[in-house]
């Protein structure tokens, strides 16, 4: 059993990319209360809110975060839902979900406070249903709580960051690098944001690579104001159309600073 264990480990194992990290967060440029809706584009056709991100208060020193995708085309329909709750201050993920149907039905489990070498993923696909570890080699966040902590992470143009993310029933490697500043239009206002170009490698048995570039405000919301992903299904689109801030003392600049 331990042989077949540490098999296991090997084959799933990421690779070390020496001098690269995810920078710790500077601060938390998001309170409770935070809801974003963004327009997606995909296969030709556009869904109004088929994106949405929000910031709960779990209680305690816990927040939150949930993803809700939703986009039903002529040849294909997806939903997905995804929480992740983590602690208020160090904003480390403590436990991670997600669902999702395309087609296929599939889910995620994870313990992400869980002590040891290995980050236990628990899986379903369709009526397979299972858990892989993996070896850990830095930072583990998720597919939801990765987005808020390169939202509070202090990114500086021409920085590389890398962490490995659990999500979509997988263990994923994201490599990046943040780019220049661009303005970036969307249908909730203009910004100047800092661009963000990852590659995300899916780890294991069914290894793939899906590059990713994301546009973070540059004001003091860091909002993920777009996004393009490319996917099995082609390029998705995300793009930011409407923001509202959570519930902090006294007014929040930050959402009123478009160009």
């Amino acid at each position: 059993m331990l042989a077949l264990l540490a098999l296991a480990l090997a084959l799933a194992a990421p690779r070390t990319v020496p001098g690269c990290q995810l920078p710790l967060p500077a601060g938390r440029p998001f309170e409770a209360g935070e809801r974003l809706a963004f327009v997606v584009e995909a296969m030709g056709m556009s869904e109004r809110d088929g994106l949405v991100l929000a910031v709960d208060r779990a209680g305690g020193d816990a927040l939150t975060l949930s993803a809700r995708a939703r986009f039903g085309a002529v040849v294909r329909r997806f939903r997905g839902d995804a929480t992740s709750e983590l602690d208020a201050g160090s904003l480390r993920p403590r436990r991670y979900h997600d669902s999702s149907d395309g087609g296929t039905s599939s889910s995620t489990d994870a313990d992400l406070l869980r002590p040891g070498l290995a980050q236990r993923v628990h899986w379903k696909v369709g009526r397979k249903t299972g858990m892989t570890p993996y070896l850990k080699s830095g930072r583990t966040l998720d597919g939801v709580s990765a987005i808020y902590h390169l939202r509070a992470a202090d990114l500086r143009p021409g920085q590389p960051f890398c962490f490995e993310a659990v999500g979509a029933s997988g263990y994923w490697r994201v490599q990046g690098r943040a780019g220049g500043t661009e303005e970036v239009t969307t249908p909730a206002g203009r910004y100047r944001a800092l661009r963000l170009e990852a590659r995300l490698d899916r780890l294991g048995q069914h290894p793939t690579s899906v590059p990713m570039t994301l546009w973070l405000s540059e004001d003091a919301a860091r909002l993920p104001v777009a996004a393009v992903l490319d996917s099995p299904i082609g390029a998705v689109r995300a793009r930011l159309s409407s923001a509202r801030p959570g519930a902090v003392p006294g007014p929040h600049p930050a959402f009123d600073r478009t160009l």
